[in-house]
């Protein structure tokens, strides 16, 4: 209260009914500003996607939601205890104190659901929190200048200004809150003048009360606020239920795709390894996503597609994985590589078909390690707190121990303690592989682990190795994405290309390669810098091999010569070295070779637009025999290559699969 200083007094300049109804207004924008900042923190944690990687540490919307309301109103129970604590002390609105605090805790429910609703459709924190602030005090503030400019034009009924303040009473709960502590203001002197009177008379108590509860009074704005947070709950619970959303999804899809037209036809036809043997077995798995040996598979894939309005990402695909294997997933940006993985890890649903992990749909918030391909991380941890907070949703009784193990793992123990915001790229990359190798799940989806992580060959072969212990020592399926093809061949059992969103070509590297390898690469190393004898064995070269390309340049002094023969459906590789071994002899050239087509090569060969009009993709006949024989002796191997790894210890730190404590 505001005081003059007098002779022998102390006397107020302002009245007390002034200065409530100054405190009115001060106390809506200190909530409003207090409720809209909890918007920020809940966009941060999506648009990071950190809270997705939250749940699918497996727990339910309903779990992480109630945390999140807990967590806000406990603070903010705080805030209002030391308002109500400041007012008894400062003897402001003393006399009906409990219906401020009444009207506090009613607009904390009544704004909250509907802050959550809202924070889907932004990407910044920041820009959100102004908005919902300028929605709760200015929009709360022109709606008063409004009500009274109507209220003053319709002198005679009011019905307009009336039918107007109720609309902003409902869907404003600052200008209800407002419009209440201004009617308290009004009846606390009434309370205090008839105090003594009051006490001792409960007739006049109970018409006190009556009066303040009254429809017209503050009863009206109850029955807003309580309306509108009914409705707001009711509109969030809505977006989080699962069969609503999907609907909402799909209603989307299909009414984008009436906009255009994708022509996915020309695309080359899908190859297994397998179908050189078992024809029928193999078009069983592709097209009906169902292995021969079910009980094995970890992720079954069935017809599955995305669209985007008028683009296809994901375009029929089939396939399964199974417990153990290390599934590698290739194609050029936009192939839909990562579009798969959002519908496997349940950020997006699929337009039609089905994926199931462990005979579980995947957006049944089951669990899952997953990498993305842009660090899901909170800048404001540490590398230590990000993997115990997952830790502990995952179920880990010794999270610290188990945090403490994957960091050592991933050689981040060093810079456990720093704050995320300050790793580079490598070190935020290894982390994310960290919370992926986390989860205790048999399935683990890495979207280009190695990407950024240190260029030196050693730093990215310890990721390497760390994962092919994983796949090795584990029952866990791993599926990875990458740009590498070195990494790729190091770490798959198979491996699958995309094109346009459609799979294209499955199988074993060395399958690929014999397959859609389009040509041999061979070297020879001149005995003598003399240019005579380089051009004789060029010359000859020429004529013995007459596609032959030579790539090393006429300017180079290097005696290593290098060719590239395309390679023909009818190719045999032990004719084309025994022609080169009697050039090499001829010579008396001593170090020579001739080498099959890389990976990287099939993969651009199968990536090209107009490949599938490519005589080199036709199937010859050594790559026939030559898997044929493969698979003859793969079913023989495997049971003796599982004998021997389940004689090898492993830390059980490290398998991925560990059942929760």
């Amino acid at each position: 209260m505001v005081y003059s200083n007098q002779a022998d007094s102390q006397t107020a300049i302002l009245p007390p009914e002034l200065i409530n109804f100054i405190l009115a207004p001060l106390l809506i924008l200190a909530l409003s500003l207090l409720t809209s900042t909890f918007v920020m923190f809940l966009i941060e944690e999506r648009v990071t996607k950190f809270a997705h990687q939250q749940s699918l540490s497996g727990i339910s919307p309903f779990t992480f939601w109630s945390a999140t309301f807990l967590y806000d109103f406990i603070f903010y129970l705080i805030i209002i205890v030391v308002f109500l604590i400041i007012f008894w002390v400062a003897k402001w609105m003393q006399n009906v104190i409990e219906y401020v605090f009444l009207f506090w805790l009613l607009y904390f429910f009544a704004c909250m659901p509907f802050i959550y609703s809202v924070s889907f459709l932004f990407s910044s924190p920041s820009k959100a929190n102004v908005l919902l602030i300028v929605w709760q005090i200015l929009a709360a503030l022109f709606a008063l200048i409004i009500f009274n400019l109507l209220k003053y034009l319709d002198k005679d009924s009011h019905f307009v200004s009336d039918a107007f303040d109720t609309a902003c009473l409902f869907l404003l709960p600052s200008y209800a809150m407002a419009t209440a502590l201004v009617k308290l203001a009004l009846h606390d002197p009434l309370y205090a003048e008839y105090k003594d009177l009051i006490a001792v008379n409960p007739q006049i108590a109970a018409k006190f009360s009556n009066t303040l509860l009254a429809w017209d009074n503050i009863g009206k704005l109850w029955v807003c606020m309580l309306a509108f947070g009914i409705l707001s709950s009711i509109l969030f619970l809505a977006l989080q239920f699962k069969p609503i959303r999907k609907h909402i999804s799909q209603i989307w899809d299909i009414g984008a795709t009436k906009k255009g037209k994708v022509d996915n036809s020309k695309l080359n036809t899908i190859i297994d390894e397998q179908a050189l043997l078992k024809k029928k077995e193999t078009a069983n798995e592709v097209n009906e996503g169902v292995h021969p040996d079910t009980d094995k598979n970890v992720l079954v894939i069935k017809d599955l597609v995305k669209k985007h309005g008028s683009l296809t990402a994901v375009n029929e695909l089939n396939l399964t994985v199974k417990e153990g294997e290390c599934f590698g997933l290739l194609g050029v940006n936009g192939a839909g590589k990562t579009t798969t993985f959002n519908m496997l890890t349940g950020q997006i649903f699929a337009t039609s078909g089905t994926a199931k992990i462990n005979k579980k749909d995947v957006t049944d918030h089951i669990p899952l390690g997953y990498c993305p391909q842009f660090d899901a991380l909170l800048m404001d941890l540490t590398g230590r707190e990000t993997l115990e907070i997952l830790a502990q949703m995952h179920g880990y009784s010794h999270y610290k121990d188990k945090a403490k193990v994957i960091l050592e793992s991933v050689a981040m123990l060093p810079q456990a303690d720093k704050l995320v915001r300050y790793y580079s790229g490598g070190q935020r990359r290894r982390l994310s592989v960290g919370v992926a190798l986390l989860a205790p799940t048999k399935m683990i989806i890495l979207d280009e682990p190695t990407a950024g992580i240190d260029p030196r060959i050693q730093a990215r072969r310890d990721i390497w190795e760390l994962l092919l212990g994983v796949r090795k020592h584990s029952q866990s399926a791993i599926m990875l994405t990458s740009h590498s093809m070195d990494e790729c061949e190091a770490l798959c059992s198979r491996i699958a290309v995309l094109n346009k969103g459609k799979l294209i070509a499955i199988g074993e590297s060395q399958t690929l390669k014999s397959l859609y390898g389009n040509n041999y690469t061979m070297t020879m190393t001149v005995p003598s810098e003399d240019e005579s004898v380089k051009s004789e064995v060029k010359k000859e070269v020429e004529q013995t091999f007459t596609d032959s390309v030579i790539k090393t340049t006429e300017e180079s002094k290097t005696l290593n010569l290098k060719w590239l023969i395309p390679k023909k459906p009818n190719d045999k590789w032990s004719n084309k070295f025994s022609q080169m071994q009697q050039l090499a002899k001829k010579h008396n050239i001593k170090d020579y070779c001739l080498a099959q087509s890389s990976l990287e090569d099939a993969f651009l060969r199968l990536s090209e637009p107009n490949g599938n009009n490519d005589p080199c993709l036709v199937k010859n006949d050594v790559a026939k025999k030559e898997i044929e024989k493969k698979m003859e002796t793969k079913a023989t191997n495997e049971e003796g290559n599982t004998k021997r790894q389940s004689a090898i210890s492993w830390p059980i730190s490290f398998i991925p699969g560990e059942a929760r404590a």
